[in-house]
């Protein structure tokens, strides 16, 4: 099947549009919202850095929720307010692929991040004598280590199928782009667009969670 869309092209994001009569406005809020998010997340990994007390566990895990959240935010926030002080409602397909892949990696981190947490504190409650062994920081920091790897290798899986996506269309009814922004542009029989949006729902993200959480406690109590 030819493309019905060329992807050398740029692609609309709608939202910009959208925002246009209230731009500075809108700019304003996002380069507040983006250093506040910043300046917190900083602070908070420098009080945990430098407070010998809070080299723990829990704390490591805060810790690297919140570079995560600097992680997203970059990913975001930096073009929407280039977007909207150059007046610009477009992006390449290229890079509009490297914002999705960023965008997914966020969001498979933080759930990898928060399964590992709820994990912590499980073992906490359930098994409160023996978790200091059962959870040291080393096995926190390989967990966050392997995790990383497995979101990274999960997201390179699904770029392979979306690069290879045929567009039947330029317009991306968001601010963003992510990888259902480029799965409704394709030109693909139902029976793949089924597929691609299955992979999307909120409930194949719970698949890699549960595996994760089995992988754990394996890992925790076995180890």
């Amino acid at each position: 099947m030819e493309n019905a869309f060329n992807i050398s092209n740029n692609l609309v994001l709608l939202g910009l549009v959208e925002m246009e009569g209230l731009k500075y406005l809108y700019c304003v809020l996002s380069i507040v919202l983006y250093l506040f998010i910043v300046f917190l997340s900083i602070i908070i990994v420098l009080v945990i850095f430098s407070d010998t007390r809070l080299h723990e566990p829990m704390y490591i895990l805060i810790s690297n929720l919140v570079l995560n959240g600097i992680f997203g935010s970059s990913t975001f926030f930096p073009k929407l307010i280039v977007d909207l002080i150059t007046s610009s409602t477009t992006i390449t397909h290229g890079n509009c692929m490297v914002q999705s892949v960023c965008v997914a990696l966020f969001a498979l981190s933080e759930l990898c991040i928060f399964t590992i947490m709820a994990y912590d504190r499980y073992l906490a409650v359930c098994h409160p004598l023996r978790y200091v062994i059962l959870l040291t920081n080393e096995k926190v920091i390989k967990l966050i280590i392997g995790s990383f790897i497995v979101t990274f290798i999960l997201v390179v899986i699904g770029l392979n199928f979306t690069w290879k996506l045929p567009l039947c269309g330029d317009r991306i009814n968001n601010v963003f782009c992510e990888h259902m922004s480029l799965v409704v542009l394709s030109c693909v029989d139902s029976s793949v667009s089924r597929l691609f949006s299955a992979s999307g729902h909120p409930s194949w993200l719970l698949s890699p969670s549960l595996s994760l959480f089995s992988l754990i406690s394996r890992y925790l109590l076995f180890a």
